[in-house]
């Protein structure tokens, strides 16, 4: 668990809907990871969406300058 802790604070955030539900989603640019920790949390008996990928540009700018970028996917759990 506390590894799945670690990935939430790294590369998790958490939204919330208009009737004030909460859901947990992860963004990993490594799709087999992603596909590992929704094992993982399925096993948990914790549900999780779909594993569905980002939309993609093939660049990212960051402070005025612009980088190469990879393809990230992301799913969601309650």
């Amino acid at each position: 668990i506390e590894f799945v802790k670690g990935l939430m604070d790294a590369d998790g955030f958490i939204f919330t809907d208009k009737w004030g539900v909460n859901s947990y989603n992860i963004t990993l640019n490594n799709k087999e990871m992603l596909r590992d920790l929704k094992t993982l949390l399925d096993r948990l008996k914790i549900k999780t969406g779909i594993i569905r990928p980002r939309k993609f540009t093939g660049k990212s700018i960051f402070k005025g300058k612009e980088y190469k970028a990879k393809q990230s996917y992301d799913f969601s759990c309650a």
